[in-house]
């Protein structure tokens, strides 16, 4: 089930896939997927909490109290202070927590911000920088990776551009790089998720390097929350922020195949800026 649906987007029709079909009926491809997951590993729940601070240390601290709770295997957020990584470190040392530096900024502590990946026990820390052409800043990807029962994950938190030079362009650039990155982990059989805002609408061109559905122009590894919420091919979801969705959180369809379901629900922080995503679905 999703809560909070919103109005889809407007896009051009260039933007919009009109192949898709909602609906209980599940693609071949996605049929394939499952059963090649079922034989390399045991079922899992997986539990993904996805927020972009807008440099808001309330809402960062709101978002650690969850991973806290010890409800959550992960947490992906974007405009995190370094300063706050190195607290939240100092604080839970058994965690694993991965930063990726995005920018220098003088009002945050620690002197910069960027994205940051949580699971709140043991693991390992990556980080790299996409370093596409057209970018303003040192965009990247930061990923937490765990086990989870039988299966290697990489919980992975990105933030795409909005405001370079053809941005459009540089978007699709850096989603082709995550895909990339990506790729190695899922060629050897682990479980990645992408929680991120992408700055972008789902069915624009920028997101074609990640949604696996719907097939066509698609040409991704990943099935979408909300498509996984609302079992249907479509991309789809609620608006996330001013009245648009661009944030998004991404399973690998190798282990998270869309006949696995889940649940996504969304939480408004009181200043009305980017919701808290959370997601739940099983790992096959």
């Amino acid at each position: 089930m999703i809560l909070g649906a919103g109005a889809m987007p407007t896009s051009s029709a260039a933007d919009v896939d009109t192949s898709s079909h909602a609906g209980s009926s599940v693609a071949v491809s996605d049929v394939e997927d499952a059963a090649a997951a079922s034989n390399a590993a045991a079922s899992a729940n997986l539990r993904v909490v996805q927020h972009n601070t807008d440099q808001d240390e309330a809402r960062w601290n709101r978002v650690v109290r969850l991973a806290e709770s010890g409800s959550w295997d992960a947490v992906t957020a974007q405009e995190v202070c370094s300063g706050w990584v190195t607290a939240l470190r100092a604080n839970h040392p058994a965690w694993t927590v991965a930063f990726h530096e995005q920018v220098a900024k003088d009002d945050c502590p620690g002197g910069t911000k960027g994205n940051a990946a949580i699971h709140p026990g043991a693991g390992s820390a990556f980080d790299e920088a996409f370093d596409v052409a057209g970018e303003g800043k040192n965009f990247g990807i930061a990923c937490a990776v765990f086990d989870k029962g039988t299966h290697r994950v990489h919980a992975c938190s990105t933030h795409f551009t909005v405001y370079d030079d053809n941005a459009a362009e540089v978007r699709l650039r850096q989603a082709r790089r995550v895909k990339e990155i990506t790729g190695d982990w899922i060629g050897r059989g682990h479980s990645v998720v992408v929680g991120g805002d992408l700055n972008t609408t789902p069915t624009l061109a920028a997101l074609d390097p990640l949604y696996k559905h719907p097939e066509g122009r698609s040409n991704g590894r990943f099935i979408e929350a909300a498509q996984l919420a609302n079992n249907e091919t479509r991309r789809v979801g609620a608006d996330t922020v001013a009245g648009r969705k661009i944030d998004y959180v991404f399973f690998s369809a190798n282990h998270t195949p869309l006949s696995a379901g889940g649940n996504l629900t969304y939480e408004e922080p009181d200043d009305g800026k980017h919701k808290i995503l959370k997601a739940t679905t099983t790992l096959h």
